[in-house]
Order: structure tokens, then C-alpha cells, then sequence
């Protein structure tokens, strides 16, 4: 893949300073395996201070750390809002970050004994009467509807498996599709209805094995230790973002140290990883920082370890990021993320094929994806209270697939007596299709202070797609007298582009008690013209006192369709070519309303967080069947499989709404632990009509998870941690057994779709890991345990091919057993 060769590249063309020497490779072990005697580990905190909404350095910032068997350490930024805290003892710190007429901010550091630790604290103005008000973690800057993904917390909590988009499962309202991949229902809505960014553009789905029209896969693409403090928006959000109706990943990449050099290697389950980050000259500030990984799970199956296939998933992904400061408050970064992956699904060299839970069950497939973006931003500060971002990229996604069919004994019989083998083929091929999607991106945004209480903002956002589907099939007939295999038809056959323009306008008024942000977006859709509305956005956060606010949102949102189902034809014109129909299909829209209460209760470090959140949401337009069937475009998106529909329309509807309570304590004292329950409702409505339970109805969902970390000899670490899910059963319908054998697949009685549920799901997670810090060098194992007591939670219903090409039958498919997750990690 051409993204993926230019991020090989520029990682070969590092500087020669980024490259550790032999010689002080071979020191470093030394010394880690024979440390000196009473040997004290100490390191660096670096980092910067800077005001959120504008990205103005705050000069003159206290930052004071402490643990608990120590006094306190502090430092004052300096002009540029930079601070350096030295000779740091390795384990993790309170920092305490103050500046006057701004919210207090407390967060929590690791520092390692291979290296320091780099830290970005963006700081907040206080409502006027409220100059002590405390930020007891990052999420609490977070506008409604958004938390933080702290990568500190994907390596405490148990069953993340390394991993971003598995984090935020554990928050409210939020369900993952299945354990054999990573995307995630929020509040009901469909996985597909989920945007993912990166540094400030729309990128294509950022996982392996990606399917058209999903935003997850099996596994992720991006590094966790990649990761600056990033956001995760659950609804509700500000006008900056569109294109979506449910959620959004906007991730960061972080910069690399800009004092010395670290590598860092690790073995594990997903996979060999090889990263590395340091400054690329002595003078200035500019860093780089890079991590590589490629596939074991070859390895692994040949320990007879399950991983819910007997075909054997192969991947390698990259990404990188090269940060410049050039003075004067700007700075150009070059960024870069890709990845390739494929497999074989070999259903006739497998014995039992029902509880394979990749790939259909009655053919052999052959599956390639690749994924990737490379982009450049700038940052400028223009004087004391404006802020320009600009970013501009190019990413690109690449889906091959081919499958043949594996005939069933009398229609190889058949095909024997007939001597009508197809080519000589023992499994003929029923399935061809390469879809490809490039788009160039760009966006902008300018944010002035006005004075204290007023700031704006307003910007752009452009994503120009080039597409490129092409798919063809043929039936197997049913009558094997006949021409047993059909002639091939193209399904798909576009080459073509268009663009989507979102410009949106913001204004933040902070002053007594209370914050307001209100904006308004609009967007525009060149393929078919497809416009929404001037939608307005409003979020107020109301300040009772330091440790109690209310917070209420309303916005209303549009979301264009996943771009190849526009292009879908089930009949061809005397060319042979598909007539799409489905071109005019507008947007999906949204009215989203959420209102909660938040307090905390105890003291700045160790006290607890309880908030509670309700929210209503409507959502009209939504695609359903031209006929009149229980067919909705809200189902979709939470497999391995496209979508060939009928003619569409834009007159279903949808509506989602539940009561949602988190209690937190942050990690303090060397525990953590986090409850999430939520109690809610999701249906919709067809082209018939009817109002039903949606496919991810689950009614309830509920999280426990507590983490534990004890210190041996004041420098190592041992944690033990856990997580418990619990939610209700998924949804299904009485199956149409003989359209079922027809079409190969599942097949419901429309009408009676939905009117069953699933037994409950359960899973428990157990982690363990051990971090071992001697000078320079820090060794870590870690073992994660996925669904410890092995329980058969139902996934859904699957069609398995029968002995004869008129029989089959269908069962229930499960979820992955007990599956251990482990890695060992040392850096240097």
C-alpha cells in the first residue's frame, strides 16, 4: 500500500541520533542486571501549560507534585508555559497544576525508569465567582457528552487488550457489537453512525479487517502509546463536529520527548511491536516519535491458543508523527498512520465450521484490507488571545475479497455426473469485489478571546472522496439439472468522486456560575446535493457550588450514508452495468437532548465522582425499504458482512432514551474503581410502520471495574485489576427456515422481527501485570484474561450449510471463550 511504504520511508529517514548504539545498548543491560548498590531511580516530568479553547501558554503556572511518602516538589512555567521537574523517583505522582482565574487541575503521572514523563495540562477559565473551583481529573475539562481517553488508563484497566475504542466500552451507555471485534453501540444507535478523527480530520475506519459500512474490526490499527489525552464524544457534541449521529473518536497523537532517546519493544498476543521517540537535534525543541507492529498470531495458534478461527489472521500496521516548533508560537507537525491485513478463511479444510466466528459457512474466503493517513498540521498563536489550526491529509482504505463456493455433496456429485466443473475448479468462485475510498481532507479553525467571559470560534472542514467500487456474483441454482452455476453480474461498478463541506461557527460565554458553549453547523453533500439544515448546538454547564454542576445539551445532527451503498444495483442497463439505486439517498438526522447532574464528594486526590445523566434521542430520515417490510438502516453496521438492499427511502424512524449513573474515584492511594449502569430504551420503525425493539436493545448495561497497585521496593509494581459486564440479551425474530436455505443466510418473518431476546450477557476480566524499573531499563509482563469463567454468551443466530444444497439449519453462534491477552514490554 503506497500510505504505508511513505510511513516506512520517513521512519528510515530519522536522524541518526534517534538510532541507540550498540555500545550503550549493552551498558543499559548491564546496568539493569547489575544495578548499583542502593541505587536510587530517579527521572524527569517535562510538559506545558496552556488555556484549552485558545492554546495561549500560561507563564507563571504552580505545578507541584507529591506522593505520599515524600514532601512536595514544584515549579513555575516559563514565559512559554513550559516546566521541568528533575530528579523525579520513578512510580506515579499527583501533579497539581494552578494558575489564578483559572479551574485548578489535578491528574496523575507514571514515570518510568527508562524514561521520563511528558505531559500536556490544558487549563480552563472559571466561572467569575468560582476562582478555587478544582478540575479533579482532565475529563472534567471535557465539554458535555465527552470524556478523555487517558492511555495511562488503558494499561490499568482490565480488558482493554491495548486498545482505545475498547476503553470507552466500560463507559455509560455504551455496549460493545460483539467480543470478536471492537465496535462499540452507543446508546442504542448503530456501530456504523460512529467518526473516527485524527488530528483534526475525518479518516477512514482505522482498524484491520475492516468491513464496508462498519467502523470497527477484530483489531485496531492505532497504538495506544501513540496517544496524547484525546476525547471520546457520546452525544450532544459542539458544533466543530458533524457527519455523525451518535459518536465520535477525536484522537491526538503526542509528541516525543524532546530531551534523549527511548525504544521500546514488546512481545505479545496481538502481535511483535518495535517504537521509539527522542528529539531530533540537540538544539530546539522538535521530536519524533514511531512504533511498528507485526502480526504473531500465527505463532500463538500453534499453542493451541483459541482465537475463534482456525484461519490465522496476518497484519502490520505503523504510524509516526515528526512535531517542529518554529518559534513565534507555531509549529508544524507531520503526522502518519496505516496498516494491512489478511486472511484466509478456509471453510472446506475445517471440520466443524458453527463456531467459527469469522466468515460465512459455505464458502472459502480470501480477505485483504489496508488503511492508512498521512497528514501535516500547523499551529499558530497569533498574539495573546487567538489561535489558528490548520491540517491537511490524505487517507486512503482498500477492501479485496474473493470467495469460492464449497458445494454441498450432491451438488459435487452433480457437478461430477455433468461433468460441468467450472474451469476445472473443485470450489467455483461465486464472489469478486474491490472497493477503494481515497479522500482528501482538510480543516481549519480560528478561536478568539473576546475578554474573560467571551470567546469564538469558527471553521471549516472539507473531506473530497474518489471512489471506487467494484463487485460481482453469480447464484448457485437450486435446480441441478440445469446450469448448476450462474452467469456473473456486476453489482457494483462506480468510479467516481464528491465532496462534503462542513463549516460550522461557536461562541463560549463564561461568567457567573455558569459556562455556555452554542454554535451552529451546517453540511453539504456534492454526490447527490443532500443539505441539512443551519443546525444549532447549545451545552450550559451551571456551577451549585466547587463540586456540584448541572449540565444540559441539545443539538441537532446529519449524517451521510456509507458511501458505497449509494452505489448498489440490483439491476443492470444493456451494458451490463448497475443502475445505483440508492443515489438519492439523503441524510440521516438527529435531535439529541441530555441533561445530569454531577458532584463530588470527598477530598481533591481521593475522593469520589457521582454523576447522573438522562438523555432522549430522535432520530427521523433514517433508510428503510421502499416495500413495506421491518427493514432499517438503524440495524446495521455490527459485522463482517455488507449490505445489497432493496430500493430505500428516507422515512424511518428511530428514538433512543435512558437514565445513565457513573461512580468514579480516580487512582489515589494506589486503587481505582469505576461503576457505569444504564437503564434504556431503543426501537424503531420500519416502512411498515410498526414500532419494534432495535437490534441492540439490550435494555440494560453495567460495569464494575477496580484496579489495585501495590509498590515493592518503592520503585517496582504490581497490579491486579478486574472488570465485570453485565447486560441484557440482544434481540431477534421467528426464522424463515425455507427462505433461510434459499438465501444461504439467516432469514426472520419481517413482521415478527425483534419480538425475541437473547439469555443476558455476562463476562468477567481479570489483568495482572508486574512493572520492574532499574536504571535505565523498565521490563513489564501483563496478562489479561477475557471472559474468565469461559460462559457461553449468545452473539447471534448463523446459517450452517447441510449435508445437501436443499437442507441447512440454523443455531446459535457464541462469543469467544476464555481468551488470554499477554505481552512483555522493555524500554530503554
Amino acid at each position: 500500500m503506497k500510505l504505508l511504504s511513505c510511513i516506512t520511508l520517513l521512519l528510515f529517514c530519522l536522524p541518526a541520533q534517534a538510532q541507540t548504539t550498540g555500545l550503550s545498548l549493552i551498558k543499559k543491560i548491564s546496568n539493569s542486571v547489575f544495578p548499583p548498590k542502593d541505587s536510587i531511580l530517579l527521572q524527569t516530568i517535562q510538559g506545558s501549560v496552556f488555556e484549552k479553547d485558545n492554546h495561549q501558554p500560561l507563564a507563571g503556572a504552580t505545578i507541584a507534585l507529591q506522593r505520599e511518602e515524600t514532601s512536595y516538589i514544584g515549579a513555575i512555567t516559563d514565559a512559554n508555559g513550559n516546566f521541568d521537574l528533575k530528579k523525579i523517583s520513578v512510580g506515579r505522582h499527583t501533579l497539581r497544576v494552578s494558575y489564578l482565574g483559572f479551574k485548578e487541575v489535578l491528574l496523575t503521572v507514571m514515570v518510568e525508569a527508562s524514561r521520563g514523563s511528558v505531559v500536556e495540562v490544558p487549563m480552563e477559565v472559571s466561572p467569575l465567582y468560582l476562582t478555587e473551583l478544582k478540575i479533579h481529573s482532565l475529563d472534567d475539562l471535557a465539554p458535555l457528552g465527552a470524556n478523555l481517553i487517558d492511555t495511562d488508563d488503558l494499561n490499568r484497566h482490565a480488558g482493554n487488550r491495548g486498545e482505545a475504542i475498547r476503553k470507552v466500552a466500560v463507559l455509560p451507555g455504551i455496549q460493545s457489537a460483539d467480543d470478536s471485534r471492537n465496535d462499540i453501540i452507543i446508546r442504542g444507535n448503530s456501530p456504523q453512525s460512529v467518526l473516527w478523527r485524527i488530528e483534526g480530520v475525518n479518516v477512514p475506519n482505522p482498524n484491520h479487517f475492516n468491513i464496508p459500512g462498519t467502523s470497527g474490526g477484530p483489531v485496531s490499527i492505532i497504538n495506544d502509546r501513540m496517544l496524547a489525552s484525546s476525547s471520546f464524544y457520546s452525544g450532544a457534541f459542539p458544533a466543530e463536529f458533524g457527519n455523525t449521529t451518535s459518536g465520535i473518536f477525536d484522537l491526538r497523537f503526542r509528541n516525543g520527548d524532546t530531551t534523549a532517546h527511548h525504544t521500546t519493544a514488546q512481545l505479545g498476543l496481538l502481535g511483535l511491536e518495535y517504537s521509539g521517540q527522542g528529539p531530533l537535534s540537540t538544539k530546539g525543541k522538535s521530536s519524533y516519535i514511531f512504533s511498528v507492529r507485526h502480526s504473531t498470531l500465527g505463532f500463538f495458534d500453534a499453542l493451541n491458543i483459541d482465537l475463534g478461527t482456525e484461519s490465522i489472521p496476518r497484519y502490520t500496521d505503523a504510524s509516526f508523527k515528526i512535531n517542529f516548533p518554529s518559534g513565534k508560537g507555531s509549529s508544524f507537525s507531520l503526522f502518519g498512520l496505516g496498516g494491512i491485513s489478511k486472511v484466509d478463511i478456509l471453510i472446506s479444510q475445517q471440520d466443524d465450521v458453527s463456531q467459527n466466528l469469522y466468515g460465512e459457512k459455505d464458502r472459502d474466503q480470501y480477505f485483504k484490507s489496508s488503511s492508512g493517513v498521512v497528514g501535516l498540521s500547523y499551529k499558530k498563536k497569533i498574539r495573546t488571545s487567538a489561535f489558528l489550526a490548520t491540517t491537511v491529509a490524505v487517507s486512503a482504505e482498500r477492501i479485496v475479497s474473493h470467495h469460492d463456493f464449497v458445494n454441498p455433496p450432491d451438488i459435487r456429485e452433480a457437478i461430477l455426473r455433468y461433468d460441468s466443473f467450472p474451469d476445472g475448479i473443485m470450489y467455483p468462485g461465486i464472489l469478486d469485489y474491490k472497493f477503494k475510498e481515497t479522500r482528501i481532507s482538510a480543516s481549519s479553525n480560528y478561536t478568539k478571546r473576546l475578554n474573560r467571559s467571551h470567546q469564538l470560534e469558527a471553521g471549516v472542514g472539507i473531506d473530497h472522496y474518489i471512489f471506487s467500487f467494484l463487485d460481482s456474483s453469480r447464484n448457485i441454482n437450486m435446480d441441478i439439472d440445469d446450469s448448476l452455476f450462474g452467469t456473473w453480474r456486476i453489482r457494483w461498478q462506480s468510479m467516481t468522486n464528491s465532496t462534503l463541506i462542513q463549516p460550522y461557527a461557536q461562541w463560549k460565554y463564561t461568567a457567573n456560575k455558569f459556562d455556555i458553549i452554542t454554535g451552529l453547523h451546517h453540511q453539504f453533500f456534492s454526490l447527490n446535493k443532500s443539505r441539512s439544515i443551519i443546525e444549532p448546538r447549545i451545552s450550559v454547564q451551571y456551577y451549585l457550588n466547587e463540586k456540584t454542576k448541572l449540565n444540559a445539551g441539545f443539538g441537532l445532527h446529519s449524517q451521510i450514508q456509507q458511501p458505497y451503498l449509494y452505489f448498489y444495483g440490483s439491476e443492470n442497463d444493456s451494458n451490463k452495468k448497475p443502475i445505483p439505486q440508492n443515489i438519492n439517498m439523503g441524510f440521516t438526522r438527529s435531535r439529541h437532548l441530555v441533561a445530569g447532574v454531577e458532584k463530588y464528594f470527598g477530598s481533591d486526590s481521593s475522593g469520589i465522582r457521582i454523576k447522573l445523566e438522562a438523555y432522549y434521542q430522535s432520530l427521523y430520515d433514517v433508510p428503510v425499504d421502499e416495500k413495506i417490510t421491518s427493514f432499517s438502516l438503524i440495524n446495521t453496521g455490527a459485522d463482517f458482512t455488507r449490505l445489497t438492499p432493496d430500493k430505500l427511502k428516507n422515512e424511518g424512524r428511530a428514538k433512543n432514551y435512558g437514565l445513565e449513573l457513573t461512580a468514579e474515584r480516580a487512582f489515589s492511594s494506589g486503587y481505582l474503581f469505576l461503576f457505569t449502569g444504564s437503564l434504556f430504551e431503543s426501537k424503531y420503525e420500519g416502512s411498515d410502520r410498526v414500532w419494534r425493539n432495535s437490534d441492540f436493545n439490550c435494555k440494560y448495561i453495567s460495569n464494575l471495574l477496580f484496579t489495585r497497585e501495590w509498590r515493592l521496593k518503592k520503585q517496582n509494581i504490581i497490579a491486579l485489576g478486574s472488570k465485570f459486564i453485565a447486560a441484557g440479551g440482544r434481540w431477534y425474530g421467528p426464522v424463515d427456515t425455507v427462505a433461510s436455505i434459499a438465501e444461504k443466510n439467516v432469514v426472520f418473518f419481517s413482521e415478527e422481527k425483534n419480538t425475541r431476546q437473547f439469555k443476558p450477557y455476562f463476562r468477567l476480566d481479570l489483568r495482572i501485570s508486574y512493572k520492574l524499573n532499574l536504571p535505565s531499563i523498565s521490563h513489564e509482563l501483563a496478562l489479561d484474561l477475557i471472559n474468565v469463567f469461559n460462559r457461553a454468551n449468545v452473539l447471534k443466530l448463523t446459517y450452517i450449510p447441510g449435508a445437501n444444497q436443499n437442507e441447512g439449519s440454523v443455531t446459535e453462534e457464541y462469543q469467544l471463550g476464555t481468551l488470554p491477552f499477554f505481552y512483555y514490554r522493555v524500554s530503554l
